[in-house]
């Protein structure tokens, strides 16, 4: 569907269109890189022998390994838990990165 046929689809409707341009990943690219370091540092190149072997061992990585164990160097080498720890700790600082984000 051309660009011009889906917002003049969306324009009418409830639902509201979430894209960049074409080319442009700046909408999916935290996660896109989370997805690229849970595939390239921990799952293994032969895959899981069960569902349930995949699911303990995925969760394990991201709710142990990425937010506290391996440094981020948007976070400026420190694990993401750290780095929300320091903002909770700073309000200053809460308030400089939600005027980024809006940015």
């Amino acid at each position: 569907m051309e660009v011009a046929t889906f917002a003049s689809v969306c324009g009418g409707t409830v639902s509201d269109r979430c894209m960049s341009r074409r080319g442009n990943c700046y909408d999916n690219s935290p996660m896109e890189r989370v997805f690229r370091s849970l595939k390239t540092e921990w799952i293994p190149s032969v895959g899981y022998m069960s569902v349930q072997q995949a699911q303990r061992d995925i969760s394990h990585y991201l709710m142990h390994r990425y937010n506290w164990i391996r440094p981020h160097t948007f976070n400026g080498g420190l694990t993401p838990a750290q780095a929300e720890k320091n903002l909770t700790q700073c309000p200053e600082l809460v308030d400089h990165y939600k005027l980024a984000l809006v940015a």
